[in-house]
Formats: structure tokens, C-alpha cells, sequence
């Protein structure tokens, strides 16, 4: 009962979160967020900052180039938002089982449990990538050796992912799991 609350706390404040313009309230509840997670605080906040990094500097470069006269205020109020609703979604899955809070809906237990088969998938297939690599190297290899890696294995996880997805598709279509 516990997990299924705090799912739904997730929910009304993510939805609350995403129709806020109020920087303060957004830092007050980013503040709480911070005061709960105890020890996990500075992990969360790392894997937060490190996963929405790249993805709004680039927003927040397209938004500043386009030379709005309020950039600067969407850029706080936008990066701000997506990092207290990554935060607040990391803190919820380290503290609940999402197996528990998903449990009232069959369809979404279904679709968690691909999620996380494929999750430990690409996770197992990109250790051995990374055995394999580092195995074949007598020495530290360069950048363009580590860049060549990257591009290669991003390759392959972005076509095994495409394919696994029209896979599934197919196999949830025949068990009549799209019910149009």
C-alpha cells in the first residue's frame, strides 16, 4: 500500500511540476526532495545531473539562440523542472518497487517487465562490449580507438532497439494486448 501512495504522489507532483511556472515552488519542492533522500542525496544527484545534462544544454542553446527576449527565464524555469522531475523519479524508484506500485494494471505490469528485460539486456550486452574491448587492448587505447567504441556500440544498441521494438509489437499484437 505503501509503494501504491507514493506512485501516486509521483504522479500529482510530476503533473503538478509540469504545469508550475514558479521558480520558488519548484526549488522548495527540489529542496524537500534533497532533505528525504538522506544519504542517497549526492548519488541522485549525480545520475540527475549527468542524465539531463546534455539533453537541455542543448535546449537551453537552441532557446538562447533564437534570441527570445525571456530566454533566460524559460531556461531556469525549464531546466530547473526537468531536473526536480528527474531527481523526484529517481528518489522514487531507489525507494519503491515499481512492481508493487504498477501491480493494479496488468497491461502496465507487462509493459514494465519488457522494460527492465530489455534494460538488463542492453545492460549485460554493454559489459561484455566493454570485457571485450578492453581485452583486445595491450595498451590504453587512444581517443580515436575509444571514440570508434562508442560510435560502434551506439550503433548497434540503437538497431538492436529498433528491431526488439517491432518484435514486441508483433508479439503483443498477436496476444491481443493493442485492443483497437
Amino acid at each position: 500500500m505503501k509503494e501504491k501512495l507514493l506512485g501516486l504522489g509521483y504522479l500529482i507532483t510530476v503533473i503538478y511540476l509540469s504545469a508550475c511556472h514558479s521558480i520558488p515552488s519548484m526549488l522548495l519542492i527540489l529542496s524537500f526532495l534533497i532533505a528525504i533522500s538522506r544519504g542517497e542525496t549526492i548519488r541522485i544527484l549525480k545520475r540527475t545531473i549527468l542524465s539531463v545534462a546534455v539533453p537541455n544544454s542543448i535546449v537551453t542553446a537552441g532557446y538562447a539562440v533564437m534570441g527570445n527576449s525571456n530566454w533566460l527565464t524559460f531556461a531556469t524555469i525549464f531546466n530547473l523542472r526537468v531536473l526536480t522531475i528527474t531527481f523526484l523519479t529517481l528518489l522514487i524508484t531507489s525507494k519503491c518497487n515499481l512492481f508493487k506500485i504498477l501491480s493494479f494494471s496488468k497491461t502496465l505490469s507487462t509493459l514494465l517487465t519488457l522494460t527492465y528485460s530489455q534494460i538488463a539486456l542492453f545492460k549485460n550486452t554493454l559489459n561484455e562490449f566493454k570485457l571485450a574491448f578492453k581485452s583486445r587492448a595491450l595498451t590504453k587505447p587512444d581517443k580515436k580507438d575509444l571514440h570508434n567504441f562508442i560510435a560502434s556500440s551506439s550503433y548497434f544498441f540503437l538497431n538492436k532497439a529498433l528491431n526488439s521494438s517491432e518484435e514486441m509489437t508483433q508479439a503483443m499484437k498477436s496476444r491481443g494486448f493493442f485492443n483497437d
